[in-house]
């Protein structure tokens, strides 16, 4: 029982000499870090090309743009594909689909609404 109550008085001076308030544990604002990005986890539909497509087709999408993307998978294995954005501008509706060499694809993101961003001028 002694050592025990030893051990926790260790324990209570080494937490309270250990405290970050502590003035002299202050770090000065020019080495303070940007705040950390975390992970939200999501679920992706990924499916065969011809799958994908007739998705897209329902909804009259046509190609719009294209490039090159990754996509990080949980286990934090960076996955290179190629991009399309596929958009219908009657309805203002996209879907980004990442197109993989092992010949899957899968929407990244979908959604409506889409409309293009005038930047304004500055006075």
């Amino acid at each position: 029982m002694k050592s025990l109550i030893t051990m926790l008085l260790v324990l209570v001076a080494s937490i309270a000499y250990a405290n970050p308030q502590d003035e002299g544990n202050k770090i000065p604002p020019s080495e303070q870090q940007v705040p950390q990005v975390y992970y939200l986890p999501s679920i992706i539909d990924c499916g065969a090309p011809e799958d994908i497509y007739n998705i897209i087709q329902r909804f009259g999408e046509i190609p719009f743009i294209e490039g090159d993307t990754m996509v990080k998978r949980p286990d934090g294995v960076v996955m290179p594909a190629k991009m399309t954005m596929y958009f219908n501008a009657s309805t203002g509706t996209y879907s980004l689909v990442a197109k993989f060499p092992a010949q899957f694809w899968c929407i990244l993101s979908s959604g409506g609404k889409i409309q293009a961003v005038i930047p304004k001028e500055s006075t």
